[in-house]
């Protein structure tokens, strides 16, 4: 038997998938209701608005982000493995879809969004940000990495690298992901 919440983690399955494949304005209910088989009226049962439907994907997100990075077996992993997790999330979009992520998917819409979904994204952008940041200084301590300048700014040109090299990846015909990987890595050797 179909339950309810089986019907609404479906429809946030769809709109993560729509909205790191499309962008924000370029989906609607009807295309998750019909992919679904269901009438927009039981879209609209979970999820009034689109912002609302947004700012659960975000959450579900942040959910398992932070499920995954304070766990006991993350905790385990050294700068590299950790930095290589991240990686694997951005690659994963890339093949699986040529989609971007949330956060570039989001942003690429930021100025039309509405306020409430800013501060969701704002919010995930910065608790992505603040985690790089912590494996970057525990590799500058461990002696793992080498770079000039703060982690924090190196987190922030780590991440919107990954951010923009997922949107980028869609127009060059060369491997622009890789590419991008391999200098983030030689940019953190000693």
């Amino acid at each position: 038997m179909k339950t309810s919440s089986d019907t609404k983690e479906k429809i946030l399955d769809l709109a993560k998938y729509h909205l790191q494949a499309r962008g924000y304005y370029a989906f609607s209910y009807h295309q998750v209701s019909s992919e679904l088989g269901i009438k927009n009226a039981a879209v609209h049962y979970h999820y009034p608005t689109k912002s609302h439907l947004a700012n659960d994907v975000l959450i579900r997100f942040m959910d398992w982000f932070k499920e995954c990075t304070l766990g006991p077996e993350h905790a385990g992993f050294d700068p590299w493995k950790k930095l290589d997790w991240l990686i694997a999330i951005y690659r994963d979009n890339v093949s699986g879809g040529n989609q971007m992520c949330l956060i570039g998917a989001l942003s690429s819409d930021y100025l039309m969004i509405p306020d409430s979904l800013k501060v969701a994204l704002n919010d995930t952008a910065a608790t992505v940000r603040k985690w790089l940041t912590s494996v970057l200084e525990e590799g500058l301590k461990t002696g793992v990495f080498d770079f000039k300048g703060k982690p924090s700014d190196k987190a922030s040109l780590i991440l919107t690298s990954l951010i923009g090299v997922s949107q980028v990846n869609r127009t060059l015909t060369e491997n622009a992901f890789e590419q991008v990987i391999e200098q983030i890595k030689q940019d953190l050797i000693r």
